[in-house]
């Protein structure tokens, strides 16, 4: 996604913080934020005893 985003530079940037995202969008630019959705980190619900 860096690679990218790093290609298209003219017209959009990663917003790290929410002053970045701020800052993005008041330049008329695609803010991107990057994360990971997932279903499950691990077995927490399982006790271990």
């Amino acid at each position: 996604m860096k690679r990218f985003v790093d290609r298209h530079r003219d017209f959009m940037e990663i917003a790290y913080t929410p002053e970045d995202l701020r800052r993005i969008v008041m330049m008329g630019k695609r803010a991107v934020m990057l994360g990971v959705e997932v279903d499950a980190i691990g077995n927490f619900s399982l006790c271990s005893g």
